[in-house]
């Protein structure tokens, strides 16, 4: 799963906690079930990915209700209130990258009409076959 992948599941799980803004346990549940986990998965230690996923989600959705990060970490397995400000942080910042990266895929692909098709792999255009293609048709001195 891919962090845009993520973002848009992230946007449907909250949507649907938000129906009861005010029952964390609900919003937990909810999302705890959308990610196939328990809740208790969601509550302890684990670190596995996925798990840390419905986490974040879960962070990001308690936030979104205008819960403080202390009541956001005293909930969600007691942590302190510095690690739900890292996660978020982190999580904002994976979509960012996600968001630029895939900006940039389609930079690349409009680009695909400005030269041969030799230039391009799979769509493409990669340094190495640009300065091979400029190498091969354009005179020395250029």
């Amino acid at each position: 799963m891919t962090t845009t992948e993520l973002t848009e599941l992230d946007l449907e799980a909250r949507a649907l906690a938000l129906e009861s803004p005010r029952d964390p346990g609900a919003a937990a549940t909810r999302i705890a079930k959308r990610h196939g986990i328990g809740i208790l998965d969601i509550m302890g230690p684990c670190r596995l990915r996925h798990v840390v996923r419905a986490r974040f989600e879960l962070y990001r959705t308690l936030r979104d209700f205008g819960w403080s990060y202390p009541a956001i970490g005293k909930f969600v397995g007691d942590r302190d209130h510095t690690t739900v400000i890292a996660a978020l942080r982190k999580g904002e910042a994976a979509a960012t990258v996600a968001l630029r990266q895939k900006r940039w895929r389609e930079l690349r692909l409009e680009t695909h009409w400005l030269g041969p098709a030799g230039v391009y792999v799979d769509g493409l255009l990669t340094p190495s076959r640009m300065m091979q293609h400029h190498a091969e048709t354009c005179p020395r001195g250029s």
